[in-house]
């Protein structure tokens, strides 16, 4: 019976047809790899339109959300663009709550912080440079190796930050801290010139009148 069988399924093997539907079948194992090869950047563009449009979403969330501080909208929407390896520098966000939000390697340089609770959040390798920062709580944030250079920081918390010796404030003012060894410092010559330059360009940063005080401030110092 299985010497039938084996006979059998050799001239089924050897049959016309049989070669043809295999032919067949390899022939299209062939066009499905051509087509994929074809359509990579159709994909790729496809992709790049979705990460395109999640980025401005992304940003019109940040936006709309000002007016709802206590929204956790906000949080996942910088979480996403920090994700999406976008630059949050220049920034102005005010009065929200980003406790626990996931930011490592964000960078806000530039940016005006006001009234934002970073309480427990990863700010590891996070760039502060050159920004305004205002009543923001950094208390329990993982704050490894993240940089303040030239930034004025009032009134801040850094209570409960880890290896605060990791962080850098070369050339940063201080006014009234908590948590940090130096609570008042000011700075001289050029790094007060930078930041003065740069708070002067021209965006919203000058309609608030805190910071042109604050400016105004710089200035005096500087003479």
């Amino acid at each position: 019976m299985k010497k039938h069988f084996k006979t059998y399924a050799k001239l089924l093997e050897n049959h016309p047809i049989i070669r043809i539907l295999d032919s067949m079948s390899k022939l299209g194992i062939i066009f499905a790899v051509i087509f994929w090869i074809l359509e990579i950047d159709d994909r790729k563009k496809e992709r790049d339109n979705l990460q395109k449009q999640s980025i401005y979403r992304a940003w019109e969330v940040i936006t709309i959300s000002e007016l709802m501080p206590s929204s956790q909208a906000r949080k996942y929407a910088l979480e996403d663009l920090v994700n999406s390896e976008q630059l949050l520098d220049g920034i102005d966000l005010r009065v929200a709550n980003l406790e626990g939000a996931k930011l490592a390697n964000a960078s806000f340089k530039g940016s005006i912080l006001s009234f934002i609770s970073f309480s427990g959040a990863d700010l590891q390798c996070a760039n502060f440079n050159f920004c305004f920062l205002d009543e923001v709580d950094f208390g329990d944030a993982k704050l490894e190796n993240a940089t303040f250079k030239g930034a004025v920081i009032k009134g801040s918390n850094f209570s409960s930050v880890q290896n605060r010796n990791t962080l850098d404030f070369s050339g940063a003012i201080l006014f009234n801290n908590t948590g940090l060894k130096v609570n008042n410092k000011l700075v001289h010559g050029p790094i007060l010139s930078q930041i003065q330059n740069l708070w002067e360009k021209p965006s919203d940063y000058l309609n608030d009148e805190e910071l042109k005080e604050i400016i105004a401030e710089l200035k005096s110092t500087l003479h």
